[in-house]
């Protein structure tokens, strides 16, 4: 079986797309013969985080600002227009992978005029997630193209693959008339193949430390979509955590943070790190995970940041999407008002869930040998109809 995957993402950056990207690209590699990767060219990408067994070719968008601005008021959304075809025809592709909506746009045809079956991974609702985050005066032209694009994957592609329930209701609500038959939730996991060894690692150190009232928030402080949630949040809940914790702290780690984080981080005492080198080990260090993300859709992948170190999370409502079992387990704790924080707060303090126990349970929901297993189970389902 050959794969072509088409990705958005630039894949030498520390986001948590980028994360995703790298895991699912490394899992069609898994299950497949022969996997080719056309990648957006930027600064190259991270050659240790791919298979080597996958054919990457990269691919430049070198165009002005105003050219671009231009491609985008007609609807031209992606740079793959040119190369797709010859890709799929000199490679004898079985499968593409389309790694979100907006690389799928105009192409899905194409795929299918060489019998291949197209499967199209959403990374979250596109149209809530720019809705959230981008600015005026680009706003309504990115969300009139990013409705048509995204309702011509939910309804072109043989299979859809969604990272929570909630963007399976919501495509197939919005695009497909509530019928979801051909969505089904894939979820996120690893990109590390040996994610079994590494979460041994942190096991055994996890049982040597002792707990205290360290919390921790982790972002790309660069981003606009973080930063309106963030700052807010500081400003109005820290004092409220504090208040209900008085001997908790609070550390601030990213890349790039922006003049106003400086600010409020030195204003309200929160320790800020900025663009750190190692955000695993300032994670490990923490008693408790943090997640004020109250914007956008999808699954808020730094989360599992905090969970692969078996730390307790309290986070918002909107950032526990796809994170149903660890809720229910209670080893996370959601909020969405005040009162509701207090609680959140009060309860994972009180929590006798052992960090071994959110280890084993990150491993079964999260490791990249579940992932493999679920694309797998996906891809043979498209054989079988």
């Amino acid at each position: 079986m050959n794969i072509l995957f088409v990705t958005h993402h630039y894949l030498n950056g520390s986001s948590g797309a980028v994360f995703a990207s790298r895991a699912f690209i490394n899992a069609a590699a898994e299950i497949a013969d022969k996997t080719v990767l056309l990648y957006p060219y930027k600064d190259g990408y991270e050659k240790e985080f791919i298979d080597s067994k996958v054919n990457c070719i990269p691919v430049e968008y070198n165009k002005s600002k105003v050219l671009k601005f231009f491609d985008l008021l007609s609807g031209r959304v992606h740079r793959y227009y040119d190369v797709f075809e010859i890709t799929l025809r000199s490679n004898n592709i079985d499968i593409v992978i389309f790694d979100t909506s907006i690389v799928a746009f105009n192409l899905i045809e194409i795929a299918h005029r060489y019998n291949a079956k197209v499967i199209t991974i959403h990374h979250n609702y596109q149209y809530e997630y720019f809705y959230d985050s981008t600015k005026y005066p680009l706003k309504p032209i990115v969300l009139y193209w990013t409705k048509k694009y995204e309702q011509y994957a939910v309804t072109k592609s043989d299979l859809n693959l969604t990272l929570t329930e909630q963007d399976k209701f919501l495509l197939a609500q919005n695009y497909n008339g509530g019928d979801s038959s051909t969505i089904k939730v894939l979820g996120c996991f690893d990109f590390h193949k040996d994610c079994e060894g590494i979460l041994k690692s942190q096991s055994i150190e996890s049982e040597n430390k002792e707990k205290s009232l360290n919390f921790v928030i982790t972002a790309s402080l660069d981003a606009y979509q973080n930063k309106i949630s963030i700052i807010p949040w500081i400003e109005h809940y820290y004092p409220i955590l504090k208040e209900t914790l008085p001997d908790a702290t609070l550390t601030l780690a990213g890349r790039n943070p922006t003049p106003e984080y400086y600010s409020v981080c030195e204003k309200y005492g929160v320790r800020l790190i900025p663009s750190p080198k190692d955000i695993n080990e300032i994670i490990s260090s923490a008693d408790f995970y943090l997640c004020p993300m109250d914007k956008g859709g999808g699954l808020k992948l730094r989360v599992l940041d905090g969970l692969k170190n078996g730390l307790l999370v309290v986070t918002h409502k909107v950032s526990a999407r796809g994170y149903d079992e660890f809720v229910s387990q209670k080893c996370m704790f959601c909020y969405d008002d005040e009162q509701s924080f207090i609680e959140a707060l009060k309860n994972v303090v009180e929590s006798s869930y052992s960090k071994n126990d959110i280890l084993k349970l990150y491993d079964g929901m999260f490791s990249f040998k579940s992932g493999v297993n679920r694309l797998n189970k996906y891809v043979a389902s498209l054989f079988s109809r």
